[in-house]
């Protein structure tokens, strides 16, 4: 049952749906419904929060967790509602645009933590650019132990990201997003070119990854200053701990962008000439030896892993009956608190 926030409320103050996919976040909800309610007291005054939990394809108990943050009082005013969907990110996120109240959606990736002022600063920077369709957060990537010579390398790729050429697209982990009905309105499921491609593509099943198919479309729609960046907006997050799970990221990247290529062969060259973001050599040659080193590991370690990912979707096509999992789960990510890790 959804809260209906519009019959609930007397004064004029808009409102603003906070959209949450889960899928196996039972650990993870509390975590970011907790940050939800410290953004919600900083904006209180100026909106009124409704707060879908859709619960897509979970066989641990995401949903039984979300139903019990939903009926607690310390939530009451985040007006918390749980639904569900098919399996998939996208499939949860446009069951939250079709039970919506609001007119803007701020999305957040359940395992995920909000600076407290993070929800405030995509709102302000949404109402002073109306050129932005899309505002999103800083991503903050948190380590929990020790470090390991993998996370040493990784993290030059988050503390260094001016040395690479701009970003045109965005982060999907927290974004505010004022047309949400393309998500309900743009979608291709790939009828008739299941013959002519191979099966592990899944052509059918539609866009899976949220913001690459909505950087092209909306860099297509409405331009490269159509997505902003917030830099008041910050959020925590737990990057890729393990080559594994740095490797099972960069497949689900690489075939989602193959099959974005397929489905909307008009967005293609976005990927090219603007999407792709190389090194800024002058920028580079500013850095100190180490920091080089560690920069030129990551790259070759980068490389190597999309060569070998390339190679599989060619495997793919060689043998078009294979199947492969579009959306590896990683392992590593989805805990602040790392215990287990993999190499």
């Amino acid at each position: 049952m959804i809260n209906n926030v519009k019959s609930a409320v007397c004064d004029p103050k808009p409102i603003i749906t906070l959209g949450v996919p889960a899928r196996n976040e039972a650990q993870n909800l509390p975590r970011l419904v907790s940050s939800l309610l410290h953004n919600q007291q900083i904006v209180q005054d100026r909106y009124h929060l409704q707060t879908l939990i859709c619960i897509n394809g979970s066989t641990d108990k995401s949903e039984e967790v979300a139903c019990s943050l939903g009926g607690d009082p310390r939530y009451q005013d985040l007006n918390i509602s749980v639904l569900s969907s098919d399996a998939g990110k996208m499939a949860a996120q446009q069951e939250i645009c079709r039970q919506r109240q609001g007119e803007w959606v701020v999305f957040a990736d359940a395992d995920t933590e909000l600076d407290q002022n993070c929800l405030n600063g995509l709102l302000i920077d949404a109402e002073q650019h109306p050129e932005a369709q899309v505002v999103y957060a800083d991503t903050i990537p948190q380590w929990s132990g020790k470090l390991s010579l993998f996370d040493w390398m990784l993290s030059v790729h988050y503390q260094q990201p001016d040395v690479l050429t701009h970003r045109h697209y965005f982060q999907g982990r927290s974004f505010l997003i004022k047309c949400p009905d393309v998500f309900l309105s743009t979608m291709r499921k790939g009828e008739g070119l299941e013959k002519a491609y191979p099966r592990f593509l899944n052509l059918q099943a539609g866009p899976q990854i949220d913001d690459v198919y909505l950087s092209r479309l909306i860099f297509d729609k409405y331009g490269a200053g159509s997505m902003l960046k917030s830099p008041s907006a910050r959020l925590n997050y737990v990057p890729p701990r393990s080559m594994a799970d740095y490797y099972r990221g960069m497949k689900r990247l690489l075939i989602e962008i193959h099959r974005l290529d397929i489905l909307y062969p008009e967005h293609a060259h976005l990927q090219r000439d603007y999407f792709q973001r190389r090194t800024i050599l002058k920028r580079w040659a500013g850095l100190t030896a180490s920091t080089q080193l560690r920069h030129m590991g990551y790259k070759s370690f980068d490389h190597v892993v999309r060569g070998i990912v390339k190679m599989q979707i060619a495997k793919g096509y060689l043998f078009p009956n294979s199947e492969t999992e579009l959306w590896p789960e990683t392992r590593t990510t989805k805990s602040f608190e790392q215990e287990d890790k993999e190499v």
